[in-house]
């Protein structure tokens, strides 16, 4: 008797424990890896890397958050994309627009 509920106890714990994950997206893990792809694709400079990880963090803490509206959403992917058109060179910046994957994630989720 002891043994069964040893076993269910150890099994609800760990059920419990497995659901409970935190499936929601770090900011700072993802700006983290955004600016790891970025830097390979871009070869940034240190203060650009700077500039670019603000505005990338502020973008992913924004969208974290579960209680954004649509409207909020597009506002921030809106500002995103302007900080990233004044803080890249022109050539940078192409360049960036050329791969659209990576310039969406970068400006328009996180993951």
């Amino acid at each position: 008797m002891k043994k069964t509920f040893a076993i269910l106890a150890f099994l609800f714990a760990i059920t419990i424990s497995a659901t409970a994950q935190d499936t929601k997206p770090n900011a700072a893990t993802s700006t983290k890896n955004d600016l790891i792809e970025l830097n390979s694709y871009l070869h940034l400079d240190e203060n650009t890397q700077k500039t670019v990880t603000n505005t990338i963090y502020r973008k992913n803490k924004i969208l974290a958050e579960s209680k954004i509206t649509e409207s909020d959403k597009n506002t921030i992917i809106t500002e995103t994309q302007a900080a990233l058109a004044k803080q890249l060179s022109p050539e940078e910046l192409q360049k960036l627009k050329s791969n659209p994957e990576l310039y969406r994630r970068l400006t328009q989720e996180i993951k």
